[in-house]
């Protein structure tokens, strides 16, 4: 007897969860509204350059980097290499006023 009250309430707990998702979901279709259906927006294909951007925070820096550390100090007078010149030791990169070098 008591296997079947069991079988019975179990019977009953299935589709009483039932009963309330179902009430659940249409309560939810109801406050949402119709659902619009996809729209597509189609075009030609066309040739033409792709331009990717990207943008982010940091610092780059190049590998082959290395810091001067002159040992005079004064106002530059003349650059004496161009913007990408391959120097050695010892080659003068600057010409310093010598009033102010210190």
């Amino acid at each position: 007897m008591r296997a079947k009250v069991f079988k019975f309430l179990k019977k009953k707990s299935v589709i009483a969860l039932l009963a309330v998702s179902a009430s659940g979901g249409i309560y939810t279709a109801s406050i949402n509204g119709p659902v619009e259906p996809v729209r597509y927006v189609l075009a030609a294909a066309e040739q033409g350059a792709l331009v990717v951007s990207v943008q982010t925070s940091g610092q780059v820096t190049d590998q082959n980097q290395l810091e001067l550390k002159p040992g005079a100090s004064g106002e530059i007078l003349k650059v004496l290499v161009k913007d990408g010149a391959q120097v050695k030791t010892g080659d003068a990169l600057f010409q310093i006023d010598s009033k102010d070098a210190a």
